[in-house]
């Protein structure tokens, strides 16, 4: 690339032609200028002389060099002239050399660069597919190793996980009051982080115990989670706990059902708003005891109650204090007894 630039730099040879272009130039104007000059000053020592012939005589020398003064004249503007377009010849071949061998350069980076790009992406896609390979090796060992498929496989190591991660805080060796403490703590910590990360009431696509990353929480899932923080980890991974059939899995996992409201203590899952089935439509965890029928309780029923708003505006933070209404039963966990 820099010996096609060097062949089109003409630099120097256009210098030396615009120098001799300027001399002549210049020596258009100045020769009769010189002419004039000398003429006059031949006159001039005629004319102190005196003599009539030597006048004469310097008349016709003076019109012989006006005459020689303006060949003089024309002879360097037609050199110029001719110079002129040499010169502007030179500068229209030098920068049409110039820009082909610029536009060769930038397509020579543009191809470099495309080069480069062009092997990173194949890198990418080989280190890709690398961990692609990987992966399936793993979930190959697990398939040949393991009766579960890999999707219980999954699911599995997350609540391992996820209650790896609460071990030192799941109450397994706590019993009575402290359990229940424990189980009041993890609600109002699950309820405070659901308010202040946005979430919103609904049906979770993934027990949010498990996996919140939708950020969606319900009365049921809202529950099902303190619980899990507790060591119940065994819970539906697709959606969590529904309220209809959370009955059924406290009886499953040794729960003693409480029909009367006046046996009821904090700790309890307190079940309301029966529906036609005799199904209940409305569940949440009951805190300490107010008094005059009034309660403390860890409740996402409502989109209001998660983010405190509206007629829960005037809390900063779970539980609320409510009456309980439209009560049908509560469980207790065998550890609050």
């Amino acid at each position: 690339m820099s010996l096609l630039l060097a062949l089109c730099d003409k630099s120097y040879m256009m210098q030396v032609i615009l120098i001799v272009k300027t001399f002549f130039k210049f020596a258009c104007y100045l020769a009769p200028i010189i002419v004039i000059i000398i003429s006059i000053i031949h006159i001039f020592k005629v004319v102190m002389n005196g003599k009539e012939d030597d006048l004469k005589e310097a008349f016709k020398v003076t019109v012989k060099r006006i005459i020689a003064g303006l060949l003089i004249a024309f002879i360097p503007g037609i050199i110029n002239y001719v110079f002129t377009g040499i010169v502007d010849a030179s500068e229209v071949e030098f920068l049409s050399c110039f820009e082909t061998a610029s536009k060769e350069k930038v397509e020579a980076l543009k191809q470099k660069e495309e080069a480069e790009a062009a092997a990173k992406e194949k890198q990418q896609e080989k280190e890709d597919e690398e961990q692609l390979r990987k992966a399936y090796e793993e979930e190959q060992k697990i398939r040949e190793g393991n009766k579960e498929s890999f999707e219980e496989w999954k699911k599995r190591k997350e609540a391992e996980e996820r209650n790896n991660n609460n071990s030192n805080n799941n109450g397994s060796n706590l019993r009575g009051n402290a359990w229940v403490q424990n189980l009041l703590s993890e609600a109002k910590s699950i309820t405070d982080y659901a308010r202040n990360n946005g979430f919103t009431y609904g049906n979770a696509p993934i027990n949010p115990a498990i996996n919140h990353d939708a950020k969606i929480v319900s009365c049921d899932r809202c529950v099902g989670w303190f619980l899990y923080n507790v060591g119940y980890t065994d819970q539906p991974y697709q959606g969590g706990i529904v309220v209809r059939d959370f009955p059924a899995w406290c009886e499953q996992h040794g729960f003693k059902r409480i029909n009367n409201m006046s046996e009821l203590q904090a700790g309890d899952i307190v079940f309301t708003n029966p529906e036609p089935n005799g199904n209940p439509a409305h569940t949440f965890l009951l805190g300490n005891p107010v008094g005059d029928g009034v309660w403390e309780r860890y409740d996402c029923g409502k989109q209001e109650r998660i983010s405190l708003t509206g007629q829960y505006s005037g809390y900063t933070s779970q539980p609320f204090k409510e009456p309980i209404a439209n009560f049908m039963f509560a469980y207790r966990a065998p550890e609050a007894e």
